[in-house]
């Protein structure tokens, strides 16, 4: 066993960077001792040098830098008035989700792992559909009710929202907004992302996301592990998605996000995005509506009418991902029942958290705008004051490794709100994903799986080479950073048997 991944008893502090004349506030960096990633450290400052940014930096142990954003992931930003939406990538509401059966290692065989990820290839498209999933009055209650919409429609035990982040539901902590619903949800969602979102809800996606079936290798806390029931050898599930087309639309009209480069689909794209926010235009608001063109790092006031419809597509690309891992969730029982005979019932949720949002939160007595980019928001014992395990506990937390890697069940302590409640949502990479299609061949990713008795399963819409596993941080040592800083307390190792990839 790594004992690094054992829980300390005492925590180190933090590597503070002061504001310089550049900068408004400090970085407070939880990293791992060999992290170097200059672009993400140029990328940090960058953050604490906006005017609008009020509170340190926070940089977690998976900080790296992508080359599509201009804001580095495994990063935490709080401001006082103000949303700024490039802080975030595309895949607003993306997240995890740990279920857990009373499936026991031995009880596997090749045989029946090849029946259960057939069945849910077939049950659980990778992509976008040919046509709507679900009506347009049902994809508008969904984005207004959430994760209540998805236990309706899909059967899904309604105590299941007790284990989702804000029982799936946003509005939870600002229900002023659902007042602006009945006459101007037109022009908050542009007509493109309700389109595609109702052609991919219930989709697994491409790129990292995954559906992977694990067994608890090691149990790292054997006392919290008994309150969350975690068990040697039982198998386990995390699921990795969002909100797929729906948030990506919804983001490429709200920030300066766009994938192509092609000069006539940029036109064509803003020639779309003029013609959503002029929607209701109005002398007061056009100045704000315009900003969308301007700096790539805007703010907008989130008391002001451009803020409260920003604020209304986050929250309901946030109800799409939560929808979405719910759906994937259902059918995951399902095909467990159908393929091993076990009840619905036996097939519990953890807990399912966002890692890719802006949320209004308490933060030390005040009120702030969190937002965070690859981390997820994290509730020690006492914030889950009204939940009778989490509150002996903390808020469950999943920690994936790279593609093949052992991952982490831990739970929150109280010393995040250092870091603006906010915690690390995996290994983190250490190349890139077009770099890492140029370094590593897809062949010998699969190999290296076979060599660790991983089962691939694959769909064929990514490229896999992406997500090698020398792609990634060594999740151990990330894990060993949190517990040091104090962040989490790991409570169990997972080991990958079977992964359904992209």
């Amino acid at each position: 066993m790594n004992m690094a991944t054992r829980n300390s008893n005492s925590a180190a502090s933090a590597h503070h960077i002061p504001a310089t004349d550049a900068m408004n506030v400090p970085l407070h960096l939880y990293s791992i001792e060999d992290d170097h990633d200059a672009v993400a450290h140029q990328q940090l400052r960058a953050l604490a040098s906006l005017g609008e940014v009020n509170h340190p930096v926070i940089a977690l142990p998976d900080l790296h830098a992508k080359s599509r954003n201009i804001s580095p992931t495994g990063v935490a930003v709080g401001s006082d008035h103000h949303l700024i939406p490039a802080v975030l990538d595309k895949g607003i509401g993306c997240g995890m989700r740990m279920m857990l059966t009373d499936l026991h290692v031995d009880d596997l065989s090749a045989a029946s792992m090849d029946q259960l990820f057939e069945e849910l290839k077939q049950g659980i498209p990778a992509k976008r559909q040919p046509h709507p999933i679900v009506s347009k009055d049902e994809f508008n209650q969904l984005l207004i009710q959430g994760g209540r919409w998805a236990a309706t429609r899909f059967n899904i035990p309604a105590q299941e929202l007790d284990h989702i982040e804000r029982q799936g539901n946003g509005f939870n902590d600002e229900p002023e907004l659902q007042d602006m619903v009945t006459d101007l949800l037109g022009t908050m969602i542009p007509d493109e992302a309700m389109d595609k979102g109702r052609k991919s809800l219930g989709t697994l996606g491409g790129g990292n996301h995954f559906l992977e079936m694990q067994v608890v290798e090691d149990v790292l806390d054997e006392n919290l592990a008994s309150l969350l029931g975690i068990r040697p050898g039982q198998i386990a599930f995390m699921i990795h998605t969002g909100s797929q087309a729906f948030g990506s639309r919804v983001m490429r009209y709200y920030t300066q996000h766009f994938a192509s480069s092609a000069q006539g689909k940029r036109q064509k794209h803003l020639l779309r995005k003029f013609s959503f926010h002029g929607r209701g235009l109005t002398v007061s608001n056009r100045q704000d509506r315009l900003h969308y063109f301007r700096h790539p790092f805007f703010a907008i006031r989130a008391d002001s009418d451009e803020g409260k419809r920003l604020r209304f597509a986050l929250r309901a690309a946030e109800h799409v991902g939560m929808a979405n891992r719910m759906i994937i969730g259902h059918h995951l029982r399902r095909q467990l029942s159908r393929v091993f005979g076990v009840s619905n019932q036996s097939t519990k949720l953890l807990f399912d958290s966002i890692h890719v949002s802006i949320q209004w939160e308490q933060v030390n007595g005040k009120n702030i705008w969190v937002h965070r980019h690859g981390a997820s928001r994290a509730l020690p014992p006492s914030g889950m004051a009204s939940h009778p395990v989490f509150a002996k506990t903390g808020q469950p937390l999943f920690f994936p490794g790279g593609l093949g890697s052992n991952s982490y069940l831990g739970v929150t302590t109280e010393r995040v709100a250092q870091t603006l409640y906010s915690i690390h949502h995996g290994a983190g990479r250490v190349v890139d994903k077009p770099q890492a299609k140029k370094l590593f061949d897809e062949s010998a990713v699969s190999e290296s799986l076979n060599a660790r008795q991983v089962r691939l399963y694959r769909y064929g819409i990514s490229h896999l080479a992406e997500q090698a596993p020398q792609s990634f941080k060594n999740i151990d040592s990330v894990m060993a950073a949190a517990a040091s800083f104090g962040l989490c307390r790991n409570v169990a190792r997972m080991r990958p048997v079977a992964v359904l990839k992209g």
